[in-house]
């Protein structure tokens, strides 16, 4: 629950509440831009069944970095788009950053399971086009906004994406399908 000290407000991350709803008459607005966690959200949204954009947008996770960032930018919307005057200064209240994820990511693995070698050159440029930083030892520091990169397997698959396609070969295994096939037919 989000209140201001007298009275509920919100119910975090699923539904604002009537006293907060900004209409014809308003003239002041708080801005209030927060992270919250999936798995809180959900149960939220369950226990009081209420299944709203918010809700849905937060179970799936966001860029816990974003929320200053999206303040930021509607602040702005509000001066140019309504006439809005903006305040100086903002409260932050980020009790415990996460450290940014890493991953490895090995050449050696990218090729092998590309079926192309695929060079350390290559991998580092790929890797750094989808705004990773090397930390180190083969591993690479990931963007808070992609929350989608945390096994080397998700790195492999966007090389895949950006390289092209076209660029992996198709090659079916030798036990093949044609002796399975064979077989089912033989016994039809």
């Amino acid at each position: 629950m989000i209140a201001d000290g007298e009275k509920s407000v919100a119910l975090a991350g699923v539904m604002g509440g009537q006293t907060s709803e900004v209409g014809d008459k308003t003239t002041r607005v708080l801005l209030e831009s927060a992270m919250f966690e999936p798995a809180g959200i959900r149960r939220t949204s369950r226990r009081h069944a209420l299944h709203t954009e918010a809700s849905h947008r937060f179970e799936r996770g966001m860029d816990e970095h974003g929320a200053d960032r999206a303040a930021d930018r509607c602040a702005e919307l509000i001066v140019q788009l309504a006439g809005g005057r903006l305040l100086p200064g903002a409260i932050d209240v980020y009790p415990s950053p996460r450290e940014p994820a890493k991953v490895m990511v090995r050449p050696g693995r990218v090729s092998a399971i590309l079926g192309v070698p695929v060079g350390d050159a290559e991998v580092d440029r790929w890797l750094r086009a989808l705004q990773l930083v090397p930390v180190g030892d083969g591993r690479w520091s990931v963007p808070s906004w992609r929350q989608d990169l945390t096994r080397e397997i998700d790195c492999i698959e966007e090389i895949a994406r950006l390289r092209g396609y076209d660029t992996i070969p198709v090659k079916l295994h030798p036990a093949g399908v044609g002796e399975t096939a064979a077989i089912s037919l033989s016994g039809a």
